[in-house]
């Protein structure tokens, strides 16, 4: 349900390319812009995903930085 409701935010929706869309998701979960190589990462991922599916390829992404290293410790 974080997942889903962290890919349905404002930022997110009102991206609008696939890389704006991962740019404002890694904002979204961790504070900071994503390098180079995480968003070709996301966009290759997430930029094909299918309108109208239960648990969309936005939302497993979102899924992934939420179960990240990154996002559970602060340095």
């Amino acid at each position: 349900e974080q997942a889903k409701a962290l890919a349905a935010g404002a930022e997110l929706v009102a991206a609008k390319t696939p890389g704006a869309k991962v740019t404002a998701l890694y904002r979204a979960a961790l504070s900071r812009n994503p390098t180079a190589a995480e968003r070709a990462l996301g966009r290759e991922f997430a930029g094909g995903d299918t309108a109208g599916a239960a648990f969309g390829r936005w939302e497993q992404y979102a899924q992934v930085l939420l179960l990240s290293n990154e996002f559970a410790f602060v340095e």
